[in-house]
């Protein structure tokens, strides 16, 4: 039986998975799986099945390489969407995160969408010694060190992500609207839950 270390999965988190101290996956038919939790119910499903075809895009990308070290590719993904609320459901996350650590072959977790769920997720897979990227989960208190013990258990960071967090994003926005733009004024509306949730900006100058 082969082990495998589970920072070498696509190159996700590059030098910062290769600092993780991550206990080794097993996999006898040489395929190690990457996991995601993802909304696939509900009215996020478009977004969760977009996200989930980029990442079976990049997977089937490296298999036609020859796959990592030697081993082929493959995801396992959980649905995280409520179909009772329509929403993403952190209970959920937190048995699919669960249900990744009980997989011997799984090696990583990609995702979640929603940083709800990415906290719910967070401290299980700390525990079990899994690391976790994610492209679209920007609340900064996943990597804030005054939830450092909330979020990382065990004092190691696995949780990473490809944008940067909602407290960049914000103040980002709005100086590039006012420096660069020259928008004094922004006018938000939006649109409720019960009848599909969309936001409309307008500007003015």
């Amino acid at each position: 039986m082969s082990n495998f270390a589970r920072r070498d999965v696509l190159g996700l988190g590059g030098a910062a998975f290769a600092a993780l101290a991550i206990r080794p996956a097993r996999a006898d038919d040489k395929v190690l799986g990457i996991g995601m939790s993802l909304p696939l119910t509900g009215e996020l499903s478009r977004q969760a099945l977009v996200v989930r075809a980029g990442a079976q895009f990049a997977v089937d990308e490296a298999n036609a390489k020859g796959g990592v070290a030697g081993y082929m590719l493959r995801l396992v993904v959980y649905d995280d969407g409520s179909p009772t609320t329509g929403q993403y459901d952190p209970a959920l996350a937190a048995t699919n995160a669960r249900r990744m650590l009980t997989d011997p072959a799984v090696i990583a977790e990609v995702g979640p969408v929603n940083s709800g769920s990415a906290k719910a997720m967070c401290p299980v897979l700390s525990q079990g010694g899994m690391a976790m990227i994610s492209g679209s989960a920007t609340n900064p208190d996943l990597n804030d060190r005054r939830f450092w013990g909330t979020y990382h258990p065990t004092g190691v960071p696995n949780f990473f992500r490809t944008v940067t967090t909602d407290a960049y994003q914000g103040p980002g926005l709005a100086n590039y609207f006012a420096d660069v733009l020259k928008v004094k004024k922004i006018v938000r509306l939006y649109q409720p839950k019960a009848a599909g949730a969309c936001t409309f900006a307008g500007f003015s100058q």
